[in-house]
Parts: structure tokens; C-alpha cells; sequence
């Protein structure tokens, strides 16, 4: 899987990159993605999932899209939605993403109203 954003990879850098960031994402086990989190006082929803990647998310990059491309015609299959990430940029605490799967009928009948 791979996720996009214009958001910072460091503390010291702007909000926003002038440039689309990419990175390989591996999904991990919800169970020890929730162990993690719930030292932070936080849990997993069954409508998010863990992944971890090389540079972890920072400020802006939240709602950036996690996907797989399909084929040789560049189409892509959006999985997932940045929600949370570490306690700051470069940390290797896993990211938390939104699954898009839990919301696609919501997401259909915005797109497609009355079908």
C-alpha cells in the first residue's frame, strides 16, 4: 500500500511541502497496533486500521489517501485515510488510518444520490 501527502516530515519543516510525499505502507495486527495506543489513552474502532512506514505522519498530512494501484492503467484503490500518527514526525509509532470500507455506502450515496 502507499500513502501521499504535502505534509511535514520533520519538526523543523513548514506545514506544508511544496511537493506530494510517497511511501510504502505495512499494514500491522490491529490487536498490537491498539496495545501501542492504549498506553496513550487512546483505542482502535473496528473502522480504523495500523500500518507503519518508513517516516511517520506530521501536521497536514492527516486525510491523506493509502491505496494500491490496479493495473497497468495507474487506477487506484483508496483503502484507508490517515487519522493519527505518532507522538511527532519520524517516530515509528504506527499510523492509524480510516477504513474506507466502513463508510462506503455513505460515500456512495453522497456520490450517487437516488441510485
Amino acid at each position: 500500500m502507499i500513502v501521499t501527502g504535502w505534509g511535514r516530515i520533520l519538526k523543523t519543516d513548514s506545514a506544508y511541502n511544496d511537493l506530494l510525499l510517497k511511501s510504502t505502507v505495512v499494514t500491522m495486527d490491529n490487536r498490537n497496533c491498539d496495545d501501542i495506543y492504549s498506553k496513550r489513552g487512546r483505542s482502535l474502532s473496528n473502522f480504523e486500521f495500523c500500518g507503519v512506514i518508513g517516516t511517520n505522519i506530521c501536521f497536514a498530512t492527516q486525510g491523506s489517501a493509502a491505496f494500491k494501484t490496479k493495473g497497468d492503467d495507474s487506477r487506484a484503490i483508496i483503502f484507508g485515510l490517515t487519522s493519527d500518527g505518532g507522538p511527532e514526525c519520524g517516530s515509528e509509532t504506527p499510523i492509524i488510518f480510516t477504513k474506507i470500507s466502513s463508510y462506503l455506502n455513505w460515500i456512495e450515496n453522497i456520490v450517487w444520490p437516488g441510485m
